[in-house]
Parts: C-alpha cells; structure tokens; sequence
C-alpha cells in the first residue's frame, strides 16, 4: 500500500520546525540594534520616560525600567529659539536628556548630537544645519 500524504505529526513537525526558524530569524538581529534619536518615539510610545545621563548611561522607564545600547557624541538639547535647555537631576544623577511621551505624544525641542533633531509631538526629523530647520519652519509658516 502506498502513501499518499503526510502524516500529522510531521505537519506539526515541520510547522514547528518553520516557526522556530523565523523566530529566530526576526528577532535575534534586534539583540544587536544601536537605537538614535529618530527611534526614541517609536521606543517610548505609548508611555515611556528617555534618560542620557553625564556618565553616559541611560535609563528607559516603561513597563519596567531597562538601558538600551544607544551611541551619542556630544548632546546639546536647545528650545526652538535655540537656547540650551537644563534638566534637572534624576537620582542623584546629571541629566543631559529627558525625553517623554505621554498617551502617544512627545515633548517639543532640538538636540544636537553630529546632526540636528527636531522633536516635535507626533514625529522626529534629522536635519544636517540650524539653517536647514529655520528653513523648514519657514516653510510651515508660508503654507500656513
């Protein structure tokens, strides 16, 4: 007698055998990711709080509290009149960023780290110069 198709256990087998395989194939190259500037949203969202301390150490408080690998030269946060903006300590700690989001909207600012970073509430933009951003706002402002 000869076998027209397979049996159960090797379906599940091989069905088994295909998840663990892209398991391991989406998710492990994650392990390694380096996070920047433009991922702190998406990273945060819908509640998280985004700490770079002076030792260079950082904290990410959502769910649980955790660090993240995350490489930065030289951070300089300004206001959009570009005046350099403080924070104030977090246990016991310098702080040189804070970064929140809450109910899915972010805080409002500039930061300088190689590249300039616009955080605006519901998105992050990279531009190379504080020239290129006063010509995007002036741009916003002639559409408007």
């Amino acid at each position: 007698m000869s076998r027209l198709g397979f049996s159960l256990i090797e379906l599940v087998l091989v069905i088994f055998l295909i998840g663990l395989v892209s398991f391991f194939v989406i998710k492990l190259p994650e392990v390694n990711k380096k996070y920047a500037f433009s991922d702190l949203r998406e990273l945060l969202y819908p509640n998280g709080d985004f700490y770079i301390f002076e030792d260079g150490s950082n904290l990410v408080i959502k769910d649980k509290n955790y660090s993240i690998p995350f490489s930065f030269s030289k951070i300089i946060v300004y206001d959009f009149d570009f005046n350099k903006k403080s924070f104030k300590n977090f246990n016991g700690k310098k702080v040189v960023f804070h970064y929140k989001v809450r109910n899915g909207i972010g805080e409002s600012f500039v930061v300088f780290d190689k590249k300039y970073y616009v955080f605006k509430p519901f998105w992050v933009l990279e531009f190379s110069s504080k020239e290129g951003i006063k010509e995007y706002f002036e741009t916003l402002r002639d559409v408007y």
